[in-house]
């Protein structure tokens, strides 16, 4: 028996050498196999109430809405898995000498299975499906929702929700809902997968520019945005446009970085058609221009307002109704209530203090006071622009406006991080990763009421106290730099 026992560790520590000497594939296989995990237990929990998928895909939707606890419990219990797997990851890629090429066969190995499997915690990129339906059946996407189309199966994949919602995205995403539909023919499935592939195209570009964003940490740089699980589970599973207008955003960092601010002002436009809160990358890269050498305020000023609206005019007008997003804006404040946006939380600290007032008063008048706070923030990034380097302000605003808007989605977190998350280092990077890990446990699929919040407070809870015990070691390691 001790014989036994004794070969039984000395293979044990073999193991943990080899394991040791190559952690990278390790982990490459790991994160597989939680990937793996997440995508089978995942679909056995629906997305929303009332869901019918198009299609089984490959066996592993439920036909019908709901699942079974433990599938719930599994697939957030492997998300803060492959939260823990990043974390290490990252340690190690900045502790040992890697190449760049690892990275991408790690990223690849972690997000074959979204790539396989079906849409996940979310079913927007069916309601792009929709919306792209009702342009093709000559309905305006500002004006009806999905729900206007009927009982089809496009509209039955989408959640209760969602059903009802009007467009508030931009007209050129409402052209690109269209035309992919068109491609396809009309057929929905084949539209979701365009849109996933769309997804994947957009990660891949990401990573194509973070090279460009970083000269001497690329490895550290790639890890933080290509195996972020909240990009691997928000972008490339769900298929949310989110990367597509990253990936817009980061070319517009790279164009001005380079001194191409033409191209960089006309991506900022783009990315503000794509989505109407990127509108305040225009802005920003204008200010940050007249901060360069030798450049003349005004005529700089009025070249580039007015190549950012050669570009903006016509795209406005490109669909019907292109300025419909801005009837619906206020369209996110009824109905919808997300529980952890500050908004949210103003409200409940209110209720005690104004306790005759109703619950939707409190409420109106948390998110008006949110708003406020998100413009003064704006505003001031905006004066203080030509002070910090241009990825920063964008990064901040845009953050400013996911948090302190009326509702908070997960992938609202993205807009900001992912714009920082290339440069990032120190206390920003600290934030840029908790961001990210709170991203993906915001939402947890398959969980409702009390269950759902307590959940979340306590995975909330955990991030909140690794980031403040984070902070103050590096406040301490500062201080006995300083002394010593």
């Amino acid at each position: 028996m001790n014989d036994l026992a004794e070969r039984a560790l000395v293979h044990l520590d073999a193991a943990r050498r080899k394991v040791a000497a190559r952690p990278l594939v390790s982990l490459g296989l790991a994160g597989f196999l939680t990937s793996a995990l997440i995508v089978g237990a995942g679909g056995r929990i629906s997305a929303g109430d009332s869901v019918r998928p198009l299609t089984s895909w490959f066996g592993l939707l439920r036909p019908r809405s709901g699942g079974p606890p433990v599938a719930a419990a599994l697939t957030y219990g492997a998300i803060c898995l492959l939260l823990v797997l990043w974390l290490i990851t990252l340690r190690a890629l900045r502790r040992t000498s890697r190449s760049e090429r690892c990275v991408w066969w790690l990223a690849g190995a972690w997000a074959l299975p979204f790539v396989i499997g079906p849409p996940l915690l979310s079913t927007d990129v069916y309601g792009y499906v929709a919306r792209g339906a009702l342009a093709r059946a000559g309905l305006d996407p500002y004006q009806h929702a999905p729900s206007a189309l009927g009982s089809v199966p496009i509209v039955r994949a989408l959640d209760i929700d969602g059903r009802g919602e009007l467009s508030t995205s931009g007209p050129l995403t409402t052209w690109f809902e269209h035309a992919v539909l068109t491609v396809c023919a009309g057929h929905p499935l084949a539209a979701v997968i365009v849109l996933r592939v769309v997804a994947v195209a957009a990660v891949v570009g990401i990573g194509a520019l973070v090279r460009h964003l970083v000269a001497g940490r690329r490895v550290a740089a790639l890890g933080i945005t290509l195996l972020n699980p909240a990009v691997l589970l928000l972008v490339v599973s769900a298929g949310h446009l989110v990367g597509v207008l990253v990936l817009l955003l980061l070319a517009v960092v790279v164009c001005a970085g380079r001194a191409r601010w033409p191209a960089a002002v006309a991506f900022a436009a783009v990315a503000g058609l794509l989505a109407p809160v990127a509108l305040i990358a225009v802005p920003a890269v204008v200010i940050a221009h007249t901060a360069t050498y030798r450049v003349r305020l005004l005529p700089t000023v009025a070249r580039d307002l007015a190549l950012a609206a050669v570009v903006l005019i016509p795209g406005f007008f490109a669909v019907r109704n292109g300025l419909g997003w801005l009837s619906n804006v206020n369209t996110l404040t009824r109905g919808t209530h997300t529980p952890f946006a500050p908004a949210s939380l103003v409200a409940d600290l209110l209720d005690p203090i104004v306790s005759p007032a109703s619950g939707d008063d409190l409420a109106a008048g948390a998110r008006i006071a949110a708003a406020i706070a998100a413009g003064c923030i704006a505003l001031y990034l905006l004066v203080t622009a030509r002070s910090r380097p241009l990825d920063r302000t964008i990064g901040y605003a845009l953050l400013a406006f996911a948090l302190l808007g009326p509702v908070l989605q997960p992938w609202y977190l993205l807009w900001g991080t992912l714009v920082l998350a290339p440069t990032a280092v120190g206390t920003r990077r600290d934030f840029v990763i908790a961001l990210s890990c709170a991203a993906c446990v915001l939402n947890p699929a398959g969980l409702a009421g009390s269950a759902a919040l307590n959940v979340t407070r306590a995975a909330l809870g955990v991030i909140t106290v690794i980031l403040l015990g984070r902070l103050v070691g590096r406040q301490r390691a500062a201080r006995a730099l300083v002394i010593g």
